[in-house]
């Protein structure tokens, strides 16, 4: 379902994709679930930060989730943002311990491709179509931070975008960079080099997907960023969501995405993301609420019960799987949102 904006935010929900292109399966899963184990033990011994109060409205009338690879996870009970309470006080220092399962993922010639086809395309048609409805100016320049490989920029390229991506991972930006995409490796934090605000300053649309699950203070981060954005530009915001069927998957022992993966210190809430937008005079003018929370239901059974299914009967529902997924987006069970804001 898609409305046109008419002083109303455009809303979609679902996407078609099929995770046993990507190499996803069972043994992917156990794989990932291992080395964020070990990633996880290891930054859980080093100096963290107490966080007693909810990172986004404050409040203190929080309860206690689960202890998930050493993390502590909560949920506000005023406005359902989840949150771990003993984030590393260094959170680069994760990423340097390297994950190779999530390597396979993403450096990776033939699922680059795939990724920009399954992935990347749609959200980039999407974003520049909300966007295009709204202003018939020419397009300017594209600024992504935590680009990745730059899939998402390499396809807004082809779009008639300017573009510059800024990553911290080596591997990534040398990836990135033989594809012909514009990335600089450099970590963004709270203050920015020159390079980094200057692009803010100059940049139409900034792109920030899945990246404010990993940030320490992701309000004042934000707030940070919009501070050098100028009028009439757009902020593209992805970010993993709740209520979703993917968290109750995670409480009951499903150990790789989501509330596990080391690195995710922030699962967001509707309301939640409301008061980031209000604190920040945002105009949210689309929203996309999609996930994959029908298969990582199934993939959970597989996993606690250690079921050898008929891979033909088990294919077989994995076609229905966006069908399905689609009525659970809908519902409002999606386990990620896709926002785009004017500033």
């Amino acid at each position: 379902m898609e409305k046109l904006y008419g002083g109303k935010m455009i809303l979609k929900y679902g996407k078609k994709i099929d995770f046993r292109k990507q190499g996803r399966d069972i043994r992917w899963i156990e794989v990932t679930a291992l080395e964020n184990t070990e990633i996880s033990k290891k930054a859980s011994k080093k100096a963290s930060i107490h966080v007693n109060s909810c990172p986004i409205c404050k409040s203190t009338n929080i309860t206690p989730l689960k202890e998930i690879n050493y993390f502590f996870w909560n949920r506000c009970e005023n406005c359902g943002h989840f949150f771990v309470s003993n984030v590393p006080s260094e959170v680069s220092d994760i990423y340097e311990e390297g994950n190779q399962a999530q390597k396979t993922v993403y450096i990776s010639e033939e699922l680059f491709v795939k990724r920009k086809e399954l992935i990347s395309k749609p959200k980039a048609e999407f974003i520049n179509s909300v966007i295009k409805q709204l202003n018939d100016r020419n397009n300017g320049l594209w600024v992504e931070i935590g680009c990745g490989v730059g899939e998402l920029l390499s396809e807004v390229s082809l779009l008639g975008w300017e573009t510059i991506g800024f990553e911290a991972d080596p591997n990534e930006v040398e990836f990135a960079r033989k594809h012909g995409i514009n990335v600089v490796q450099i970590y963004v934090r709270d203050s920015f080099d020159k390079e980094v605000s200057d692009s803010l300053k100059k940049a139409d649309v900034i792109s920030i997907i899945n990246v404010l699950e990993h940030i320490v203070d992701p309000l004042k981060w934000i707030t940070n960023i919009i501070s050098f954005m100028k009028k009439g530009s757009y902020l593209v915001i992805e970010v993993p969501r709740e209520t979703s069927i993917t968290a109750f998957c995670n409480l009951a022992g499903l150990p790789y995405k989501h509330l596990v993966t080391a690195g995710h210190y922030h699962i967001f809430s509707e309301k939640s993301m409301q008061i980031i937008q209000n604190h920040c005079k945002l105009e949210n003018i689309a929203k996309w609420c999609f996930g994959n929370g029908f298969v990582d239901l199934l993939n959970t059974i597989l996993w606690l019960s250690n079921a050898q299914v008929d891979a033909h009967l088990l294919d077989n529902i994995l076609d229905k799987a966006n069908d399905i997924q689609q009525k659970i987006d809908e519902c409002g069970l999606s386990e990620a949102m896709l926002l785009v804001y004017r500033v």
